[in-house]
């Protein structure tokens, strides 16, 4: 797995998901959905070291973070993050209890 920085946004103007990973300069990749636009991402950057390479060329090493007194490189440091489908359900929990708590007001 690369350990890049990926950033996921939506773009109005195409109407796409649009990510970028700024830690290999001019690597994006876009999708539909923000699987798609992650999935594709993922095969630009492996694309873009693998030229990087063949041309002789510097890959970076990925610039990573790290907790206090910890390894930055160390995947054990790096706390889970919730699936996108956990995301929704809090989101959707939580816009249901904003209406909920609307309505008793």
């Amino acid at each position: 797995m690369l350990q890049y920085e990926i950033i996921i946004y939506w773009s109005n103007v195409d109407e796409l998901y649009i990510a970028d990973a700024p830690e290999l300069p001019t690597c994006m990749a876009h999708g539909e959905t923000y699987e798609e636009a992650l999935k594709s991402i993922q095969e630009a950057m492996e694309f873009w070291i693998e030229t990087a390479r063949e041309d002789g060329d510097e890959v970076p090493q990925p610039l990573g973070w790290s907790l206090p007194d910890s390894d930055p490189i160390d995947p054990e440091n790096i706390p889970s993050i919730p699936s996108m489908e956990t995301l929704r359900k809090r989101l959707a929990e939580r816009g249901e209890s904003g209406k909920k708590r609307k309505k008793a007001s």
